[in-house]
C-alpha cells in the first residue's frame, strides 16, 4: 500500500512529520496498481487517438492560427540552453571551498558555447542561486532573460515561421499518413 507523508502542528514548536498510509479508491482504479503494464493492449486505442489528433488540427488549421495572433503579444516561450540538472551541478560544485574564492573562474570555465550575453545572464543568475531562465517570443526572434533582451536575431525563422510550416505541413494527407505510419512503427511492440 501506498505510503504518504504529512507534516503535523505546522507552525508550532511541536512540529513533526507522520507517514501514513491509504488505501486505493474506486475513483483512482485506473491505476496499475504495481502491474505491469501491457502498451499492447492499448496500440489500437492509441492510434486511433492520434488519428484523430492529426485530423482535428487539419479542420482546424484556421482556428489555430487566428487564436495563436490572438495571443502573440503575451506569449513567451520557454528555452533551454542548459538542462537545469547541469545548473544543479554548478551551484553544488560551486559551493565547494576550493571553488569559492573562485566562483567568477568557476563559472567562466563550465559555461561555454554561447554568447557572451548568455554566459554573462547565467553567471549573474546563479552567482544569486537561481537557475537561469531563457525565453523568446513567437513573432521575434531574440532570446530573452527574465526581462531582458540577450541576444537579438539568435534564430534564423521566428516560432511562427515555424508553427505555420508544421501546420501547412499536417493538411497534406501524404504527411499525415507518414507521421501516422512511423507512430505505428514506434509502438510495434
Amino acid at each position: 500500500m501506498p505510503v504518504s507523508p504529512f507534516v503535523e502542528n505546522d507552525c508550532t514548536e511541536n512540529i513533526c512529520l507522520h507517514y501514513k498510509t491509504f488505501r486505493y479508491t474506486e475513483k483512482i482504479k485506473s491505476y496499475p496498481k504495481y502491474q505491469k503494464l501491457d502498451i499492447r493492449k492499448y496500440i489500437s486505442f492509441i492510434q486511433e487517438g492520434m488519428e484523430l489528433t492529426y485530423k482535428r488540427i487539419a479542420e482546424s488549421k484556421v482556428e489555430l492560427i487566428n487564436l495563436f495572433e490572438k495571443y502573440k503579444t503575451i506569449l513567451r516561450l520557454r528555452q533551454i540552453h542548459r538542462h537545469t540538472i547541469y545548473y544543479y551541478w554548478l551551484l553544488y560544485k560551486f559551493y565547494h571551498p576550493c571553488n569559492l574564492s573562485r566562483n567568477n573562474f568557476f563559472f567562466y570555465n563550465n559555461l561555454k558555447n554561447y554568447s557572451d550575453n548568455i554566459i554573462q545572464y547565467e553567471e549573474k543568475m546563479l552567482l544569486n542561486g537561481d537557475i537561469p531562465i531563457f525565453f523568446h517570443k513567437p513573432f521575434q526572434k531574440h532570446v530573452y532573460g527574465l526581462n531582458k533582451r540577450l541576444q537579438n536575431n539568435y534564430y534564423q525563422y521566428t516560432a511562427a515561421y515555424w508553427f505555420n510550416k508544421k501546420l501547412n505541413d499536417i493538411q497534406h494527407k501524404e504527411f499525415i499518413n507518414k507521421r501516422l505510419q512511423e507512430i505505428y512503427e514506434l509502438l510495434a511492440i
